[in-house]
């Protein structure tokens, strides 16, 4: 699937439009949103990026929500495994799989750059900007750099049922403070059969866990809940011809501290 002209913010906003597919949304923007493919549960989900297989060592569980539209090519979803033999073996343990690919640098004649910024706002205080760039540096080899940031105080407005509905109170530490940052270089020449690319991918993230109501109480436990913080760095480095697939450097660091 191809993202453009689709109504949706983030990947998982996009997944909900394949068959068999069951989003979950644990509540905001900031909540966690994972996928299970045929009710076989998001740990038998595989998520790779750009060919990289995504992981989390704190649950095993991919938050899709964290993955921006802006510079995506194409959405693939595969029941079992994808039927490119050219891939390694872990790709092999996931019973179903997602593949995320970047948008690919392409220029004309005479065209050197491409530049698209974009401004998104919605309810509860959301502001997205980003910023997509494509420099081509040289004859067969283009530089791109995607940048977002997204902010939200997730302030709204809810019913305390207490013996009538006849209190409104305000949704507290729902706020979200995201940004990213990808950067890549590659090459462009089609003509040849082998392709390398190098990548880096940051994303820092601090978001809010409301406390829960408690009936009779909420007025004593109106508290800031937690606070968590999420570090995550990628980076690639790779090559592709035509008989096999070398990944040279396959890191990922998760910070996630509560």
């Amino acid at each position: 699937m191809r993202p453009y002209g689709v109504n949706s913010l983030s990947v998982a906003d996009a997944i909900r439009y394949f068959s068999g597919v069951q989003l979950k949304d644990y509540g905001g923007i900031g909540g966690l949103k994972t996928v299970n493919v045929r009710s076989m549960g998001t740990q038998h989900v595989g998520v790779f990026y750009d060919g990289m297989q995504l992981g989390n060592a704190q649950n095993g569980i991919i938050d899709l929500g964290k993955f921006s539209l802006d510079n995506v090519e194409a959405i693939s979803l595969y029941n079992s495994q994808n039927p490119d033999i050219f891939q390694p073996a872990k790709s092999f343990g996931s019973a179903s799989s997602i593949y995320i690919t970047t948008q690919q640098p392409s220029f004309k004649d005479s065209q050197s750059y491409h530049l698209k910024t974009a401004f998104k706002t919605g309810s509860f205080g959301l502001v997205n900007p980003s910023v997509y760039w494509q420099q081509q540096v040289a004859a067969n080899i283009a530089t791109t750099l995607s940048a977002e940031a997204v902010t939200a105080h997730g302030r709204y407005k809810t019913r305390y049922k207490k013996w009538a509905y006849d209190t409104t109170i305000i949704r507290q530490n729902a706020d979200v403070a995201s940004q990213r940052i990808e950067l890549a270089l590659q090459d462009l020449n089609k003509d040849t059969t082998t392709h390398w690319k190098i990548q880096g991918y940051f994303y820092n993230s601090e978001r809010g866990l409301p406390e829960p109501l408690l009936r009779n109480a909420f007025i004593i436990h109106n508290g800031y809940g937690i606070k968590t913080f999420s570090h995550k760095a990628l980076s690639s480095t790779g090559f592709r011809n035509a008989t096999e697939h070398y990944s040279g450097l396959n890191m990922q660091m998760i910070l996630p501290v509560i």
